[in-house]
């Protein structure tokens, strides 16, 4: 477990899983919304992402890539060793965004110009749907790479004890 992607729906808990590992394994993350993101309304190209995961794959021998980004997801994979998947229920996902956004606190994992405090109903249906739109592309990626260590968490009981294990 040296090459780590956590993906999942946003809300799940993706960003706060990196944080604990990287300060256990002592890794370095790249969280993908905060390179990504320059505010709510623009982001960075696909070909500029992809760059940056270059860079960063080629710095680290040891990393975790927090975020989900399907469109980078396999080239991803083809730098990792480990995948752990964050699988919780759809209504705890928008139950914990909607927090972050009453919140509205300032996030280590997201862009400085991003505001979470605004309430995006594009950004809530793509949470209720990210499992019927997205679950399938995983699978068949995992069929794609079966070399890789996967671990599927479906809970936060679940990912507790995962952080205990390491």
């Amino acid at each position: 477990m040296n090459r780590i992607l956590i993906i999942g729906s946003p809300g799940s808990g993706k960003s706060t899983l990196s944080r604990l590992l990287a300060n256990k394994l002592n890794y370095p993350i790249l969280h993908l919304d905060r390179v990504f993101h320059i505010d709510n309304e623009h982001q960075i190209s696909r070909e500029s992402l992809i760059k940056i995961i270059t860079d960063f794959v080629d710095t680290h021998s040891k990393f975790i890539i927090d975020g989900n980004y399907s469109s980078t997801l396999e080239y991803r994979m083809q730098f990792s060793d480990t995948v752990i998947i964050m699988d919780l229920d759809t209504e705890l996902c928008l139950y914990n965004i909607e927090q972050r956004r009453l919140s509205n606190t300032k996030r280590y994992d997201i862009a400085p110009g991003f505001d979470n405090g605004i309430r995006d109903e594009s950004f809530v249906e793509y949470v209720k749907s990210f499992k019927e739109d997205h679950y399938q592309k995983i699978t068949n990626l995992i069929d794609k790479y079966p070399n890789l260590d996967y671990y599927v968490l479906k809970n936060y009981e679940e990912v507790k004890n995962f952080i205990k294990k390491i």
